[in-house]
């Protein structure tokens, strides 16, 4: 039998490569960085959360007489945590014959997940965004993306290009108070698309000027580029099905803020366990340690105000 002395180092290692990528804030891309904004992180230390919000966002007005109280929905809607795992094997032979080379990257690998774990959900909101069957719908009855809101159409067809990137700036911005009717004042601050149309990205936000076809047969009119760094890009990995979808989206600075997407999730430390006695069962019969974390948390739609998108088909 492998010495318990060990294993016990063997597991404390694992543990302090865990730790310092969950610091380190895992392997984040700028893309995933700047898509996590879209995210209203709630703490809920209940199993479930119920969110009784407004149908509008309660906007200042003047007081003439008695004030007009803004009431939360009766019913709302609740959002039920559920439970995350990710579980690594490691041989007691290898621990043996220190054979851990490809461990710790795994064991970093894994802390990683755990924080991209809100991530990836909020990619299986965007996949559901227009459905509205897998995560359900908006606190006004409706998918996220949805041309029936009360505060107004965010959902589009065209495809992505100068003129409709306009198109849905307008639309964004004339979203409205559904009490007083009055402009929410949404200024969109980033491009989400699906990473295909990288190149229809780069050639619309990063390009100083552009050309315009039409002044002779034979010669291009070189302008200045109004959408040089306009926005923020966020390339989204939406699947196959979802290639031509584009969309805006406005990040509300500041704690607490409103957004498109709901994370609830169980406040909680690194969690790291290790399963690494000489009698635990799976050691004993199959000479194997496990190690894993776990996290609770789920995803919602949130806000649909702040979140245009177009599915590009025209």
């Amino acid at each position: 039998m492998l010495d318990r002395a060990k294993m016990r180092a063997v597991s404390k290692a694992f543990q302090m490569v865990f730790i310092k990528t969950l610091q380190a804030g895992g392997v984040q891309t700028p893309s995933v960085q700047a898509a996590m904004t879209m995210l209203m992180e709630i703490p809920q230390t209940d199993w479930k959360g119920l969110y009784r919000w407004f149908l509008g966002l309660p906007i200042m007005r003047h007081w003439i007489g008695d004030r007009q109280a803004q009431q939360l929905e009766a019913d709302g809607f609740e959002v039920v945590h559920k439970p995350w795992e990710a579980t690594l094997s490691v041989l007691r032979d290898d621990l043996m014959f220190d054979k851990l080379g490809g461990y710790r990257p795994a064991i970093a690998n894994m802390a990683s997940e755990r924080e991209l774990l809100p991530y990836r959900q909020l990619l299986e909101v965007m996949k559901d965004m227009r459905a509205g069957t897998a995560f359900g719908n908006c606190f006004d009855g409706y998918p996220l993306i949805s041309a029936s809101h009360p505060t107004g159409t965010n959902l589009g067809t065209a495809a992505l290009t100068h003129a409709s990137l306009d198109d849905a700036i307008l639309a964004m911005r004339s979203q409205t108070d559904v009490t007083v009717g009055d402009s929410l004042l949404i200024e969109p601050t980033h491009l989400w698309y699906h990473q295909s149309l990288q190149a229809t990205v780069t050639a619309i936000l990063d390009r100083r000027q552009m050309s315009i076809d039409g002044i002779t047969s034979t010669s291009d009119v070189v302008v200045d580029n109004d959408h040089y760094k306009l926005l923020k890009p966020i390339a989204l990995p939406l699947g196959s099905g979802k290639g031509a979808w584009w969309g805006l989206y406005s990040e509300r600075v500041g704690q607490d803020q409103p957004g498109p997407i709901l994370w609830q999730y169980l406040p909680g430390g690194d969690n790291f366990v290790a399963l690494d006695s000489d009698t635990d069962i799976q050691n004993f019969m199959r000479r194997e340690l496990l190690f894993g974390t776990e996290k609770w948390g789920a995803a919602a739609p949130g806000f649909p105000q702040f979140i245009w998108a177009s599915d590009g088909t025209t």
